[in-house]
């Protein structure tokens, strides 16, 4: 009988617990219903703002292709942010219709300045055993069939050498040496030339592997570009440590307490290998060796507050 009564009061308490439960509970669930609708409005006016937002830069971006198109139409380059547009001479014109012919999807090119030398017509210009360097580089891009690529001549011989092949896309400029260059090897006559060349590129758009006449191509190289940085390049170092540059020491006994020091150990960039990617600092780098004003170097582009870009493959 006790243990009876004692369920008996247990579920007593037990309804009781319920009832009061539910008394609590019910206004809850009423009141729930307003929260929802209010979330769900809210929710409606961030996807509606979301889609005006989206609509806007569509505009945006659709008004900006109609004004690159309408550029490209009339023979012009759209100007680069800070920079301006490339120098409107007939040279630049046959140089970027040149360039558009042979780019590939992204706007790439491979570009190198050849002369006579360079072919080694006359052996007391050439300082190699012979042999024409600018016939193995052409080669070297027909076995890997790689198109998007424009040789600059500096002469008719050259030019009738590349005409004649018939897979060598070529560009005939008359570009002046530079005073400083005048009486110096044949080769390094025309080095200087591709300064000012590969920053007029840019400026149209560009993004330029420049390339010496002596490197051979055993793969196209560009498939094997990060385009992470503004200038990919080669380097003269030939270890890791020394081609990124490292800090090393020398201590010499016979010179007693001055006998310790560090010095830096580096080499310099190889440009006849470089890839340079058309954005402000490359422009601004190529202005150095091309702009005797050095008062106009200095970075006016807001592009230069931009994070710098982490992704391997920019597009």
């Amino acid at each position: 009988m006790r243990r009876f009564l004692g369920v008996l009061a247990l579920v007593s308490v037990l309804a009781l617990l319920l009832v009061n439960f539910t008394r609590i509970s019910a206004p809850q669930s009423r009141g729930a219903a307003p929260d929802a609708d209010a979330l769900l409005a809210a929710m409606r006016r961030a996807a509606a703002s979301e889609a005006r937002a989206a609509a806007a830069e569509a505009r945006a971006t659709a008004a900006e292709a109609r004004a690159a198109a309408a550029s490209a139409a009339a023979g012009s380059t759209p100007p680069m942010p800070g920079l301006g547009k490339p120098d409107n001479t007939e040279t630049n014109r046959k140089l970027e219709a040149a360039l558009q012919r042979v780019a590939n999807e992204r706007k790439e090119v491979m570009l190198s300045l050849a002369n006579d030398v360079m072919m080694c017509t006359n052996r007391k210009t050439c300082w190699w055993n012979g042999g024409n360097v600018l016939e193995t580089f052409l080669e070297s891009l027909r076995r890997l069939q790689l198109r998007n690529s424009l040789v600059i001549t500096l002469d008719d011989a050259t030019e009738a050498f590349c005409t004649k092949r018939g897979d060598a896309p070529s560009l005939r400029l008359e570009l002046p040496v530079p005073s400083a260059q005048q009486n110096s090897r044949g080769a390094n006559m025309i080095s200087t030339l591709k300064y000012g060349l590969l920053r007029q590129s840019l400026l149209m758009g560009f993004s330029i592997l420049v390339v010496d006449l002596d490197l051979v191509f055993l793969k196209d190289p560009f498939l094997h570009l990060y385009r992470d940085a503004d200038i990919e390049a080669s380097t003269d170092g030939f270890s890791k440590s020394w081609a990124g540059g490292q800090i090393s020491s020398v201590h010499e006994p016979k010179m007693g307490w001055g006998g310790g020091g560090l010095y830096v150990q580096h080499f310099t960039l190889n440009v006849g290998c470089a890839f340079l990617r058309p954005t402000p600092r490359a422009v601004l780098l190529l202005d150095h060796p091309t702009s005797p004003d050095l008062t106009r170097l200095r970075p006016t582009s807001p592009d230069f507050a931009r994070p710098r870009p982490t992704s391997p493959d920019l597009a």
